[in-house]
């Protein structure tokens, strides 16, 4: 059990990313039974079977895109593939191999009969009834690329492996001692008195001597490294690009405008007031209070008993009156008029119309030109997929995409210098990079002096670009950047500075006061380890020292531009009749760990009978080598 013990420690986001990868078992692989076809290379040997490099980059791209949609789409694809996402890929590979391989020794069969009935009933492919709905059967597989037969078997291979993994799925080990162990451990709440010192507030007593600077500079070359610069040609095709080019005809501009008068339309609606009152005699006392001249607001007050937030109603169309009967008269008085008294089963009311705005038409004359522009975008979006395939016919003929736009009369953009940031050389953002993170990784995915490919955005929009020159990492010169590392160095002053003021006042087991150095941030309301209940922001880090410390001891850490200490106030063990839910999650994940690790022990025990082999070179040459 050591590899489950292994698991454990950080099991919250190797859960995640398991599952994430797990997820594309069925809905997002290709068939590695095919792997070499089409020139494709073998990235690992499975016994009998291969795992060709194209399955391998569909799962991979796959996990990539459904991680971004948890982690946000700024997060860059070599961050993800620092989590381990194409190692844990590719052995999710292997060991679905392993279990198909082993399944057929073993003569474990799915008959079509069980298959379809497996089919018929899960829920991706039922209606709102809960019926087999045969169209989404079809969207679904032909959006995952596959034709029926494909995916079928696909199907099948998924449950013959459920059913050869089915002790281990439906296994019940629950170990009442780790459970009670986690259970105290992640149930704990602890509440803290935070600090800040703030590196600005450190001083520097004496200045740097040129010396200093330069032995500065020696030993930490790494630091003033300048990033991968790449020099771009790029060319975007959009809607408004085209758009101006278009022409739309008067009459098909007065054509849209009839057909789509009401949204330019306003209806007539009416500020209202009423007064209402349980009885009849009531109501007559309101028509003669009004007829002697007396407001209608007084009215409401003196007899109805209603303020004025009461009898005024506020501005309405008739269809949004709920009370038919009080919709008509309304929308019969004259302005400034009151009625009679009208009996509904609320009682009985008397209103009055205190403003009335008439319905109204936006003469074509004001909105042309909106209209205009809108048929021309709708128009350029169809003519955009014709003017893209012209595109790829100039570049296909040995065109340069910069003589391709010539052709076409499309505008290119030159950016001189991008890092993987989207940052320019002088450190300032490169606007369509920073807003486009697609077009920068395909910048940074491209080789030099070659093309990317064509490749669409924004459902309507398409992107390519050159890399006309790769400047790799350099030491910048320390006569250019001396500033620069003048700065780094005093920075790093201040933060040892306010280390070694963290250090001492911690060790001293003393309450902390505040000074013109250290500023309280306050007490923080009961906060679990993963920082839940937290008021105060303050780094991950420091969460877990507050965890690891006893009642009152003072633990810090440091940061850019702060340094924070939290002092121990309570310590408050978890109740667990107050947290059901809680130990419910925690054995659910505990008794998810175990399976796992069952799954990846009887998948090592397959692999001493059959020899696997990676083979790492296209391995790298796939992910890593324009990196």
């Amino acid at each position: 059990m050591e590899n489950f013990r292994k698991k454990i420690i950080s099991w919250g986001a190797k859960l995640l990313l398991g599952l994430l990868i797990i997820s594309f078992a069925l809905w997002g692989i290709g068939d590695y039974t095919m792997g070499g076809k089409d020139g494709d290379e073998i990235v690992a040997q499975v016994g009998d079977q291969t795992i060709s490099g194209r399955d391998l980059k569909f799962r991979v791209n796959n996990s990539v895109d459904r991680m971004r949609k948890i982690f946000g789409e700024k997060v860059s694809s070599e961050q993800l593939m620092a989590m381990g996402v194409i190692d844990q890929t590719l052995e999710n590979l292997i060991e679905e191999s392993l279990f198909t391989q082993y399944s057929q020794k073993l003569g474990l069969i799915i008959s079509d009969e069980i298959l379809g009935a497996e089919i018929r009933t899960d829920k991706q492919f039922l209606d709102s009834s809960g019926k087999f709905h045969r169209d989404k059967f079809r969207q679904l597989i032909n959006r995952l690329g596959y034709n029926e037969k494909t995916f079928m078997e696909l199907y099948r291979k998924e449950l013959i492996q459920r059913q050869l993994l089915s002790t281990i799925n439906f296994a019940e080990v629950k170990p009442k001692q780790l459970l009670n162990d986690l259970v105290q451990h992640r149930g704990e709440r602890r509440i803290a008195h935070i600090f800040k010192i703030n590196h600005q507030s450190m001083r520097i007593t004496n200045r740097p001597t040129k010396q200093v600077i330069d032995d500065f500079y020696k030993k930490n070359e790494k630091r003033f490294i300048s990033p991968e610069y790449r020099s771009l040609t790029l060319l975007t095709l959009t809607p408004p690009q085209i758009a101006g080019e278009i022409d739309i005809l008067d009459t098909a501009i007065s054509q849209e405008y009839e057909d789509r008068v009401l949204e330019f339309s306003t209806t007539e609606t009416r500020s209202i007031q009423q007064i209402i009152v349980p009885k009849q005699e009531q109501a007559k006392e309101i028509i003669k209070s009004l007829n002697k001249g007396i407001s209608f607001l007084e009215t409401g007050k003196k007899i109805g008993e209603m303020d004025a937030s009461q009898i005024n109603l506020g501005e309405f169309t008739k269809s949004q009156l709920p009370i038919k009967i009080i919709a008509k008269k309304a929308f019969s008085l004259s302005l400034k008029t009151f009625s009679e008294p009208i009996k509904t089963s609320l009682g009985w009311h008397v209103i009055k119309i205190d403003k009335i705005t008439p319905a109204s038409v936006i003469p074509l004359s004001q909105v042309k030109n909106k209209i205009r522009k809108e048929m021309q975008l709708d128009k350029a979006t169809d003519a955009l997929v014709g003017l893209a395939n012209k595109l790829e016919d100039e570049l296909g003929s040995g065109a340069t995409i910069q003589e391709a736009a010539n052709t076409l009369n499309l505008q290119t953009v030159k950016l001189i210098k991008s890092d993987r940031l989207g940052l320019d050389d002088s450190g300032k953002p490169i606007k369509i990079l920073q807003t486009r993170p697609e077009i920068l990784e395909t910048a940074f995915n491209t080789a030099q002096n070659q093309n990317s490919p064509l490749t669409d955005y924004d459902d309507s929009s398409f992107f390519i670009l050159h890399v006309n020159e790769i400047f790799p990492p350099k030491l910048r010169p320390l006569k250019i950047i001396r500033k620069d590392v003048i700065k780094t160095w005093e920075k790093e002053q201040r933060q040892n500075n306010a280390a070694e003021l963290a250090n001492k006042l911690s060790s001293l087991n003393k309450k902390i006061k505040t000074t013109k150095f250290v500023t309280s941030l306050g007490q923080t309301k009961p906060l679990t380890r993963e920082g839940k209940g937290l008021d105060i922001a303050i780094p991950g880090d420091l969460i877990s020292k507050i965890f690891n410390a006893k009642t009152k001891e003072t633990v810090w850490t440091g940061g850019e531009e702060q340094t924070y200490m939290a002092t121990v106030e309570k310590i408050l063990p978890i109740n667990p009749s107050n947290n059901a839910e809680l130990i419910a999650n925690i054995e659910n994940e505990l008794q998810e760990n175990i399976r796992r690790d069952l799954r990846e022990q009887f998948a090592n025990a397959i692999r001493t009978k059959l020899d696997v082999t990676i083979n790492k070179k296209p391995i790298e040459k796939m992910f890593y080598q324009s990196q």
